[in-house]
């Protein structure tokens, strides 16, 4: 079952960035089309054929190697860190999902895109999230972002 968009942005998206003093315009846009892009605005929270988690899709590889490099993030969020999180917990925790995304995106060395520019958006998702090795492309970034998230 696919987020409402409005409910994603407003409501796990916005908050989960303030909380950690990651959000712009810019982060929201990129967020928002990384879940377009990587699970249909939630509707796959497993990877067919793969490892990765979560709505947007996560491989836990990435995620150990966050949640270790990143834990003051962790910790500006309140999040219970007295047991080790698991990348499981991106299936049905979308607001840890959400930091998480952000912090692999906090590793890119250019600065985020134009919050209106999607195309530029899909261009740094592709480098910086997907991989020149991963299959997504951007025309299909570009693609999802306007059917599930600019759809009105």
């Amino acid at each position: 079952m696919s987020l409402d968009k409005c409910h994603l942005k407003n409501d796990i998206i916005i908050p989960a960035l303030k909380e950690i003093g990651l959000h712009s315009e810019s982060a929201v846009n990129l967020l928002m089309g990384t879940c377009a892009q990587e699970s249909h605005m939630g509707k796959y929270t497993r990877q067919i054929l793969g490892p990765a988690v979560g709505i947007y899709q996560m491989e836990p590889f990435t995620f150990n190697d966050l949640f270790e490099r990143r834990k003051k993030y962790l910790v500006k969020a309140n999040l219970d860190l007295s047991k080790r999180l698991t990348a499981e917990r991106l299936v049905t925790d979308n607001k840890l999902a959400t930091i998480m995304c952000r912090l692999k995106y906090l590793d890119a060395p250019e600065p985020l895109p134009d919050a209106l520019d999607i195309e530029a958006l899909g261009q740094y998702w592709k480098k910086y999230y997907n991989s020149y090795l991963g299959k997504g492309k951007v025309s299909e970034f570009v693609k999802n972002y306007e059917t599930f998230v600019q759809m009105d």
